[in-house]
């Protein structure tokens, strides 16, 4: 677990929130697990790209610019490399938030 995600997991600990921790590094997440994810943050799937990781920008910056992978196609990518995938991801019934800065996981509550 990075530093971002062990921080976001500290602090709903100390707001006693009930959570479940989805480690999808180790355990892939289903192409509408992402999609479901997706929906319940309401944004495009770009948006949860790490755009300045190494393996998005030497594999698919270019085509995505280009405008050569569509957002399913890009779905596709994220499932095949999921460290791709921003984080943390907090999920909250039908909503979400990518935590960054922390205090949003309190538009959850």
């Amino acid at each position: 677990m990075c530093s971002k995600s062990r921080s976001a997991l500290n602090f709903m600990i100390d707001k006693n929130m009930q959570l479940e921790v989805v480690e999808y590094l180790k355990n892939k997440l289903t192409k509408d697990d992402l999609k479901s994810i997706i929906k319940k943050l309401n944004v495009n799937p770009i948006d949860i790209v790490r755009v300045k990781d190494i393996c998005w920008k030497e594999n698919y910056k270019k085509r995505y610019d280009e405008g050569n992978i569509v957002h399913s196609k890009l779905i596709d990518i994220l499932i095949k490399h999921p460290r791709l995938i921003e984080r943390p991801i907090v999920l909250c019934g039908d909503k979400g938030v990518i935590a960054r800065p922390l205090e949003k996981i309190n538009f959850l509550v």
